[in-house]
């Protein structure tokens, strides 16, 4: 069953001021769960795991399967529409980049203790900036795509139906939680 008691958000789904394209991608976004690796080996997706955990630690509201979700756009070829000139492909990017993390981590990123695993992040942040921020901005993006999410920090702009009549500071449409 899905968790939408965040914020009202499972009634600000089912209303009229979701149009019937947004609640469908958005329901689909609500159903996404942990898989196998399609793309990376099994060693590369532990470290990407790792590495979502290390960026973006999540509470239990929208727990996102981040590492599955690039996992599974790797393997179906999509891009996000821009790459940095300097980097590869997406796909050969994180295969080099997830290798430049565990080799910063002398060997295997996820055994390191937190503390350790974020020197490594420094250093790579340092080291391959682009491949850092590629990577941040998807791990942040993949966790914010989530409605409950989105609902827990008061955004409630896929409610994309009626205008937005309250453009005021401070002000709220009725719709929008408190």
């Amino acid at each position: 069953m899905m968790q939408l008691e965040v914020a009202g958000l499972g009634a600000l789904l089912a209303s009229e001021h979701v149009t019937g394209v947004t609640r469908a991608a958005l329901e689909a976004r609500l159903m996404e769960a942990e898989h196998p690796p399609r793309f990376l080996a099994a060693a590369e997706f532990a470290t990407l795991a790792g590495v979502c955990k290390r960026l973006l630690p999540q509470d239990n509201v929208g727990r996102r399967p981040i590492a599955s979700l690039i996992d599974t756009r790797l393997a179906d070829g999509r891009t996000d529409g821009w790459r940095y000139a300097e980097l590869p492909n997406d796909g050969e990017a994180f295969r080099a980049g997830l290798a430049a993390i565990d080799v910063a981590a002398g060997g295997n990123f996820v055994t390191l203790n937190s503390e350790m695993q974020d020197a490594v992040l420094s250093t790579i942040q340092q080291s391959h900036p682009l491949f850092f921020k590629d990577l941040l901005a998807e791990v942040v993006e993949r966790h914010y795509a989530d409605p409950r999410v989105q609902a827990a920090i008061g955004c409630v702009g896929f409610a994309d139906r009626p205008a937005w009549a309250a453009i005021g500071l401070d002000e709220r449409e009725a719709r929008e939680p408190a």
